[in-house]
């Protein structure tokens, strides 16, 4: 029996001494604490002195950046760091934070926090569009935080197009046709104009342009726009005034050299009646009533007003009667 007991007591001498070895301060190593509703969270101990270490919860960074997104233009955010220990305090002043961006540019790379536990720096878009993911890192501490922050593209309004006015239906409100074809001399052709009023009708398309790309591209549908504007219109037509005669005589002589006018062969004792000749200073030519025209170098010739009349033969066998030569333009 006392041989039973003095084999438990050197078992015992030998755990407690195992136990003793196990626990040293120095051979203590990182090591994480139970899960929170966070997750697993990192544990800091302190690295001075002998025996038992000082160990600390990971700390908590919190990033928000305003404004939220940025422009790929060079545009410009505040992120404000919210530093805070493992049961939700404020972490105080002087924790230092590394910051790093994956785009863009930082105003520092290391900011110490204030007695609110917050920091901050300025993040300046690239031309780029995309986004950075900024992340701030306590060194000593423990604990990150991220953001990312989108840069986007940036439209405004630029210029936009305009198709051609274009007639809508036809011309309506015309004024009379000028001149009337009444005060053109007949069979003369010429060209008549009026004033109408005409609907008409363009679209107009509003347009974007990207101050990061250049690219342009269409806002919406095409807009109808809409005037009336006062239209000449013109049509060919055929005079129709009478034109006013114009009328020459002078008298027979010499066979009708020099003569203007018609004669016209009479005979008093019953002859054969003859025709109306036509003299311009030399016969032109003939024609076999009164009321007919004679068509001569571009003028139409009628028989005028009776001039005198002349005894021809003996006994005036027969006379000569003289009339006025009129025309008027063919």
């Amino acid at each position: 029996m006392f041989a039973n007991l003095k084999a438990v007591a050197v078992a015992a001498a030998f755990i407690l001494t195992a136990v003793t070895t196990t626990v040293s301060a120095d051979s203590w190593k990182p090591i994480r604490s139970g899960a929170s509703s966070s997750g697993w969270q990192k544990v800091v101990c302190d690295r001075s002195g002998n025996g038992w270490r000082s160990c600390n919860m990971g700390l908590t960074i919190v990033i928000q950046a305003t404004p939220g997104s940025l422009a790929a233009l060079g545009e410009k955010a505040a992120l404000v760091a919210t530093v805070q220990d493992y049961d939700g305090n404020n972490a105080g002043r002087g924790v230092v934070i590394n910051w790093t961006t994956s785009d863009g540019g930082l105003s520092a790379a290391t900011t110490t926090t204030d007695a609110n536990g917050q920091t901050s720096v300025v993040l300046t878009s690239s031309k780029t569009i995309g986004g950075a993911t900024v992340s701030a890192t306590s060194p000593a501490e423990g604990g990150t935080g991220q953001i990312t922050v989108p840069f986007t593209d940036k439209w405004v309004s630029t210029s936009a197009m305009y198709s051609a006015w274009q007639d809508s239906g036809a011309p309506y409100s015309c004024s009379a046709w000028s001149p009337d074809a009444s005060t053109i001399n007949k069979g003369t052709a010429f060209t008549q104009s009026a004033v109408c009023y005409q609907n008409q009708i363009a679209y107009q398309q509003n347009r974007e342009v990207s101050l990061v790309t250049g690219q342009v591209r269409n806002v919406g549908g095409v807009i109808p726009l809409y005037q009336t504007v006062q239209a000449a219109r013109s049509q060919q037509a055929v005079g129709t005034k009478q034109s006013t005669p114009s009328c020459a005589w002078s008298s027979f002589t010499k066979n009708g050299v020099y003569a203007t006018g018609w004669d016209h062969g009479v005979s008093n004792t019953g002859g054969p009646k003859q025709g109306y000749r036509l003299y311009l200073g030399q016969y032109i030519g003939e024609v076999a009533n009164a009321t007919d025209s004679f068509a001569y170098n571009g003028r139409i010739y009628t028989i005028g007003k009776f001039r005198q009349s002349t005894c021809l033969g003996k006994n005036c066998a027969s006379s000569r009667e003289e009339y006025e030569a009129c025309s008027v333009p063919q």
